[in-house]
């Protein structure tokens, strides 16, 4: 669980994670009166569960560490973010069985929420990643200094 190979595995599942849902917000966005493709719900639930394997293989090996041990600021983060999820498949599962439900504006506004606060994880990918963080942030230092030279 604290290996690096782990660490990558789950950012590539989080990474994953925000290309789906980027993919069926553009899917959604394009053909608005038609449903998502099943397939994105199938994605979606798959990692739901890896994500939710992965908080709990965390949990069990750190045990009651696990929210005092350094970095727990993104246990705690992962937690909620892990949390919501779960709580967009339930309400999926609900909206799927009793129509009326999701017909709801509020109801629908409350899912976009939620898939709003899952990108969110994506940050703790750019904070594991010190070389990426490094690069964005030689890449805006970069952009700073070539605005600097074209006003001048």
């Amino acid at each position: 669980v604290s290996s690096s190979k782990f660490e990558y595995c789950v950012c590539m599942m989080i990474l994953a994670n925000a290309l789906v849902l980027g993919a069926q917000t553009d899917y959604v966005a394009r053909h608005p009166r038609a449903d998502a493709p099943i397939h994105f719900a199938y994605i979606e639930t798959f990692l739901c569960v890896v994500f939710v394997l992965e908080l709990l293989l965390r949990v069990i090996v750190f045990k009651r560490h696990f929210f005092v041990r350094h970095g727990w600021q993104w246990n705690i983060f992962d937690c909620l973010v892990v949390g919501v999820q779960v709580a967009e498949q339930i309400l999926a599962l609900c909206s799927s069985e009793d129509h009326r439900f999701i017909d709801n504006f509020s109801s629908a506004r409350v899912m976009r929420f939620l898939r709003m606060v899952r990108v969110l994880r994506v940050a703790r990918v750019l904070h594991g990643i010190g070389e990426l963080r490094t690069l964005v942030g030689s890449i805006l230092n970069s952009l700073r200094a070539l605005v600097w030279t074209i006003v001048i």
